[in-house]
């Protein structure tokens, strides 16, 4: 009877302790799937935080070079408008030049006095009163020398007038045009600072909706179950609206990709750089021709 119970309680040890067994291996199972839950998780975040990270250097560069670009041709636009006006007023300056050169000078309008003179000098000539006359001739001399010098010095005035109103209208074009140009520059300064500004607090904005959406995700618990609760489940368009996956996204946006499109491919039409080209560029020479890899 003794033996019995020994033998009893020793299967009832022996059945306890393969319960135990199997509740520790299932628990184990349990484990090693929820790790492996755990691991594609953290594996899916660092894949996008590395793809965020090199989205972002991109964007930088690609801000950086739009900027540039928008200078060089603010600059390149300006520096045709300047030289246009300079070749416009150097076409004004030639002809004003070329008219006063060709121009008649006016005559000179002596005065009352002069006149007088000369008709008496006529007179006493027919006369034939030879001295009179040369002496009448001396006095008109006198006179009309300071009447002469008066004139050239008008047309001489006149003409200084003429060209300094001149070089006054083409200063004033040339500050007008520098005006213009100065705001032109101006804006595109702005608009690239507020460009820049507002592609750096659109990627803050995405890292932070990202970085939130992972933490909730870090703290989520695992679940063994063949049909996952409404926590783990994935609404409709998760690929296309989930802050998980910013990463991805905003690198597409930067490289070029469409909506719709399975991988971005590099356009065939596009700009390539020749001292660096893509991969599988063919090279022909002559007849022969070789593939860069």
């Amino acid at each position: 009877m003794a033996s019995e119970r020994l033998a009893e309680a020793a299967e009832l040890r022996r059945v306890e302790a393969a319960a135990r067994e199997g509740r520790g291996g299932a628990q184990s199972g349990e484990n090693d799937f929820k790790g492996l839950q755990t691991q594609e998780l953290t594996r899916n975040q660092e894949s996008q935080r590395a793809a965020f990270e090199k989205a972002r250097h991109k964007l930088a560069k690609q801000v950086t070079a739009a900027e540039a670009r928008r200078s060089a041709e603010t600059q390149k636009m300006a520096d045709k408008l300047q030289q246009d006006l300079s070749k416009l007023q150097a076409i004004e300056r030639e002809n004003l030049e070329h008219e006063m050169l060709i121009a008649v000078p006016s005559k000179c309008r002596y005065s009352k006095r002069v006149l007088e003179l000369r008709r008496a000098e006529s007179g006493l000539s027919r006369l034939h009163r030879f001295d009179e006359a040369k002496n009448v001739r001396r006095m008109i001399d006198k006179i009309e020398g300071p009447e002469k010098r008066a004139h050239a010095k008008a047309i001489e005035e006149a003409t200084r007038k003429t060209l300094d109103k001149m070089r006054a209208d083409q200063e004033s074009q040339s500050k007008r045009l520098n005006e213009r140009l100065g705001e032109t520059k101006w804006a595109t300064t702005r608009r690239g600072e507020s460009e820049a500004k507002r592609e750096r607090q659109r990627v803050k904005n995405l890292d932070v909706d990202m970085e939130q959406a992972n933490a909730l995700d870090r703290h989520r618990k695992p679940e063994l179950v063949v049909h996952p609760s409404a926590l783990l489940q994935k609404r409709a368009h998760h690929d296309v609206t989930s802050s998980t996956l910013n990463g991805k996204r905003l690198l597409d946006s930067v490289l070029g990709k469409k909506k719709d499109e399975a991988v971005y491919v590099a356009p065939l039409c596009a700009d390539h750089v020749f001292e660096r080209p893509l991969s599988g560029t063919t090279s022909y020479r002559g007849s022969s021709h070789e593939i860069r890899h």
